[in-house]
């Protein structure tokens, strides 16, 4: 039935207190992102990295979620309302970052210390806490303290740039280096090029290898180069064993520098070529399922050790070899002193190279290589760096010819078949006949130790193909390997002048 209706002795219902409006909280997110309804400051980067943009005064800066940098902001931010930063209220924070950055998505391409400024130019960053980055163009350098547009991203290790002073003298940097003149200043055109190159499609690194003994400073010549390149917290670093490791460690820098490098497995030295020019490699996310994760392997480098570390003649044709002298008695100084006296003369160093940088800009479009290597755009930038500094033409492109001449006949002479070849030809100048023949005649010479070696052709067919692959660096060498196909195969070998 009816519920039975109040009476006069029933108790009334208690009047409802409200409770005055409250003002709702700021989450974290809120703070970080003030128009959390449009976002702006979220972005999606080439490799789908999501990063918050700080553009609170000057340059932007990127700050990648889920990095230890961001994480230690959402913590403060999250301790300031008097709660506990825990992992999982960060890690929900994060993650709510992600969404957001892909509900409504904008995607940008970020930079590692070095970005392009079109049509014909570079934007460097100092990593400072100004956020200054440099501006270089053809005839022109410009310090920019805000309205950048280049969105740069750096990795662990990363340390600050010298900040260059208003006049430079780039000849302040030989009294560290034990280099000839001429080894100098094609040390001086590895630097200025791979400054002036952003890691973008196309751009391409030479390698540089030094290599000297005991007493040539071979560690302290790579710490004052990595310096005005890209400097890092650690001065050196072992080879890597796998693609992967050199791929995390490519990925946050614009240059690595590995340090008495004993040798180079092939399977390395084709990592080393792959990140010289550019390419990308896949590997399992998790031991746990299939799915797959793309680095990208594009960097500069170098290379130092005692002994020739370099014995694929692929490697070998992207690389410039430098050979350090030991100091002269009356030119040694303590280490100590002379970092105390980099550290005055970097700043002018550094304006002097980039001075160059914008002088070589002005010259590049006109200048075409009088001889050019496989590393074509850096015999190039080599041949605008001659008019640049006056020197007569083909100088410095004869002089890094002339280096990789000599790297490869040291790479071909690590090679068993390759050095074999060599001694074969110097018995005979011209040789034709089959596959069969040609194993034939080597296992004649060579010695029961070469013939169990690893890389020696046991069959005709392995020989044609170890063969093909050292084409390019015989006939550097002035030796001209060719095949024939037809009823009978034939291998032609010609002695003639050394090309390139």
């Amino acid at each position: 039935g009816a519920p039975d209706a109040l009476d006069d002795s029933s108790p009334p219902h208690p009047t409802p207190v409200h409770a005055a409006p409250q003002p709702k909280a700021e989450s974290p997110v809120e703070l970080l992102l003030p128009d959390s309804k449009q976002h702006p400051n979220l972005c999606i980067d080439q490799h789908g990295l999501v990063y918050l943009i700080d553009d609170s005064k000057g340059n932007p800066r990127l700050l990648r979620v889920g990095s230890p940098e961001l994480n230690a902001l959402i913590a403060t931010e999250i301790g300031k309302r008097r709660n506990t930063p825990s992992k999982f209220a960060i890690e929900a924070v994060n993650d709510d970052l992600k969404a957001k950055a892909h509900a409504e998505p904008k995607y940008v391409r970020t930079f590692v210390r070095v970005a392009p400024c079109l049509p014909l130019g570079v934007e460097i960053d100092l990593g400072d806490a100004e956020r200054t980055r440099v501006r270089i163009t053809p005839g022109k350098v410009e310090t920019i303290n805000s309205g950048s547009e280049a969105l740069f991203v750096s990795g662990p290790l990363a340390d600050e740039m010298v900040r260059p002073t208003s006049d430079g003298d780039v000849k302040l940097l030989k009294r560290y280096l034990a280099f000839d003149w001429e080894s100098f200043y094609l040390a001086v055109g590895w630097v200025t090029y791979t400054l002036a190159h952003p890691k973008i499609d196309g751009s391409k690194y030479v390698v540089l290898a030094l290599q000297g003994g005991q007493g040539t400073g071979k560690s302290f010549v790579c710490t004052v180069l990595s310096k005005l390149v890209d400097p890092c917290k650690i001065s050196g670093r072992a080879l890597p064993n796998n693609p992967r490791d050199l791929g995390i460690a490519a990925a946050g820098s614009h240059l690595l520098v590995f340090d008495n490098v004993r040798h180079i497995s092939p399977a390395m030295s084709d990592t080393f070529c792959l990140a010289s020019t550019g390419g990308s490699i896949a590997q399992r996310k998790l031991y746990t399922d299939n799915a797959e994760q793309v680095l990208n392997l594009h960097v500069a480098t170098i290379i130092n050790g005692i002994y020739s570390f370099i014995d694929q003649p692929d490697l070998a044709q992207r690389t410039l070899f430098i050979r350090l002298e030991p100091f002269k008695e009356a030119d040694r100084r303590p280490e100590a002193e002379l970092r105390q006296q980099l550290v005055k003369d970097l700043p002018k160093i550094m304006r002097g190279l980039i001075d160059l940088i914008a002088t070589v800009f002005a010259h590049l479009p006109d200048v075409s290589p009088t001889n050019p290597s496989r590393m074509i755009e850096f015999s190039r930038w080599l041949a605008a760096l001659e008019r640049a500094t006056n020197m007569p033409a083909d100088t410095l492109q004869h002089a890094y010819l002339e280096s990789i001449d000599e790297g490869q006949l040291e790479s071909l002479l690590d090679n068993p078949l390759a050095a074999e070849i060599l001694a074969f030809v110097e018995q005979c100048d011209d040789w034709e006949g089959t596959p069969a023949n040609l194993l034939d005649k080597l296992n004649e010479s060579a010695s029961l130790a070469m013939q169990r070696a690893r890389e020696w052709p046991h069959t005709p067919i392995a020989l044609s193909k170890r063969l093909r692959t050292l084409q390019a660096p015989l006939l550097s060498q002035g030796i001209d390997v060719q095949f024939s196909r037809g009823k009978n195969r034939t291998i032609t070998i010609t002695k003639r002048g050394a090309t390139q």
